[in-house]
């Protein structure tokens, strides 16, 4: 009992410390300015160290009905296959990239807005075409 007598107060000293030294005035805390970051790639395709294709709404209308797989097919070094709804096999140049439930490590863009999900996997069945 002796021992907690002596034990107790220094631990809540202790526990309440850091407590009271994390407090701020606020009148010091300092006002940022608020950023705007704007960025547009002013590159070229052909001076691009990747391989880039790009499928217009005209050359989606040269396939009866709009499918994306068609089109996809329809580029060079591209093949796709839809084995079961919603589970496609992406091959590009001889990658075989593979996903049981999408497309994994192939960036998508869609009307110029990333399609592809923070961890890599893109899901094609649900885009919509016009």
């Amino acid at each position: 009992m002796y021992i907690f007598r002596l034990v107790f107060p220094v631990c809540a000293a202790l526990l309440i410390a850091p407590a009271a030294g994390a407090q701020t005035d606020s009148s010091k805390a300092p006002t940022l300015d608020g950023i705007a970051v704007t960025a547009y790639l002013g590159t070229q395709l052909q001076e691009l160290p990747a391989a880039v294709n790009i499928i217009t709404a005209a050359q989606l209308g040269r396939f009866s009905n709009s499918n994306l797989l068609q089109a996809l097919n329809a580029s060079p070094g591209v093949r796709m296959e839809e084995r079961s709804p919603g589970s496609y096999r992406l091959n590009i140049r001889g990658s075989a990239v593979r996903s049981p439930f999408g497309v994994r490590n192939v960036k998508i863009y869609y009307s110029g807005i990333p399609f592809t999900a923070p961890g890599g996997a893109s899901m094609f069945n649900i885009i919509i075409l016009p």
